[in-house]
């Protein structure tokens, strides 16, 4: 138990009692290291934060609090606030989320100017005041906060202003070429032409958010790769029109260590161009990530095709996107991978055998989510059974929302009981019922034996 770094009960009908029960037990280890807490929507009342002034005090590490969506109003949310600084409480905490907590702008403002007295705090998240632009302003003084990197209407970052001045977002540094949203197209032609034309090195290409114009599409090929080092081409919600050769840019990057599309909806035949280009002249790719894109089954055949000219591969992401039986038999001579991430790639417990597959021999594997498939019993146990036979150096494991229910309860255990690095394990969203806590909590996670640190239950 007192391995638990992390505690997640988010979006649960717990209430006051069990949630305060749980913390007073894990507060009254003295070498409890328990530093993130997530409360968010947990029917939690001004009754809690009574008691749990007097539990926080007894949590040394905590550095992460989120209490948001929770019904606690102006003077809970103030005393509680205060006793922070009476009782020198949580001096080392970090990070504070308390939006829609219903509290008013009156009470907000003053609150945030007391909290800004916590020596360590760098970020406070609360979704009243993120349009008043005054208020920001008037944070720049204080120099604990560094910059703003994320506001908008439901996140409040307290972190000092830094203004961007230049109408061109195009910054190119140690090698580093990263296109943004606001660059105007000619501009961007004109930057691309110089760098070509000076025969600067480039080493990571990153295009995010526009359009790519013949022009800029030639211009780019012109650039200067560095064949020496590992490369990175990264794209992002970038439009290309039908039959423009973007492919041509993989032949002069024989040393491409890293790709990444993110967001990205081409038509088949342009995916097709990219990853043939790609398997055909880079044999070198470490990371392979394709985020949300719109790669169907048309696109898996090129797609297991890169994935076998490029065997030793690391990390191989495919979230968000269509994951078929001949992309899972590929993943299977990717023997050094380390991290694999299928969430919500739509496997299904047909192929969850092919899964478990493509899990065998993974011995390096560290990370493993598979999230949001569904997998359901069958499939879990396909997969859980490949897991304790190969997958022992595992340290983070995602199970959210696979369709489990308390028969596959005995099959979580046993494996918990072999993996003896697994620190962060997420099983969140699944219809176990009253038998998991009993079986697994009380006998697997909490025992001696295990090496759980971050725990993840959120219903």
């Amino acid at each position: 138990m007192n391995k638990l770094r992390e505690l997640d009960l988010s979006d649960n009908s717990f209430g006051n009692s069990s949630v305060l029960g749980l913390l007073r037990t894990i507060s009254k280890f003295k070498d409890n290291v328990l530093s993130k807490i997530y409360l968010q929507n947990s029917e939690l009342n001004e009754e809690f934060l009574c008691e749990f002034r007097q539990i926080i005090n007894r949590l040394s590490h905590l550095s992460v609090l989120d209490i948001s969506y929770n019904t606690f109003g102006d003077e809970a949310i103030k005393h509680f606030i205060e006793s922070f600084h009476q009782k020198s409480m949580i001096l080392q905490l970090e990070e504070l989320y308390i939006y829609q907590c219903k509290i008013s702008v009156d009470c907000l403002r003053p609150m945030i100017l007391y909290l800004l007295t916590i020596p360590s705090l760098r970020v406070l998240n609360s979704k009243k005041s993120t349009s008043d632009i005054e208020w920001f302003n008037r944070l720049e003084q204080y120099e604990c906060f560094k910059a703003v990197d994320d506001i908008d209407e439901e996140v409040f970052n307290l972190y000092k202003l830094r203004k961007i001045q230049s109408e061109l977002k195009v910054i190119i540094q140690d090698k580093f070429l990263k296109i943004t949203k606001t660059v105007k197209v000619c501009y961007l032609n004109k930057f691309i032409q110089v760098l070509a034309e000076g025969n600067f090195p480039i080493q990571d290409v990153r295009i995010h958010n526009n359009l790519l114009t013949d022009q800029l599409i030639n211009n780019l090929q012109k650039l200067d790769f560095n064949e020496r080092e590992s490369n990175i081409f990264e794209l992002s919600k970038v439009f290309i029109k039908e039959n423009k050769e973007i492919d041509e840019i993989f032949k002069k990057m024989p040393e491409l260590g890293r790709i990444r599309f993110s967001r990205q909806n081409f038509s088949p035949n342009i995916w097709k161009n990219i990853f043939n280009s790609i398997s055909e002249n880079c044999h070198n790719l470490r990371k392979v990530i394709v985020v949300e894109c719109n790669t169907g089954i048309e696109i898996s055949t090129t797609m297991s095709k890169l994935l076998l000219n490029n065997q030793l591969v690391i990390v191989i992401d495919f979230r968000g996107v269509f994951v078929e039986r001949s992309i899972l038999e590929a993943l299977e001579n990717c023997n050094r991978i380390r991290e694999l991430y299928l969430w919500n790639c739509s496997i299904s417990s047909n192929n969850a055998y092919f899964l478990g597959k493509a899990l065998n021999n993974k011995h390096n594997l560290s990370i493993l989510d598979v999230g949001r498939n569904d997998l359901e019993v069958k499939g879990g146990e396909y997969l859980l059974a490949a897991i304790r036979k190969s997958c022992h150096s595992i340290t983070r494991i995602s199970l959210r929302k696979c369709g489990f229910n308390s028969k596959i309860i005995d099959y979580i255990g046993e494996t918990i009981a072999v993996l003896k690095h697994l620190e962060v394990l997420d099983i969140s969203e699944n219809d176990f019922g009253g038998k998991f806590t009993t079986a697994i909590l009380s006998k697997r996670i909490f025992n001696n034996n295990t090496n759980i640190q971050k725990l993840y239950l959120s219903d």
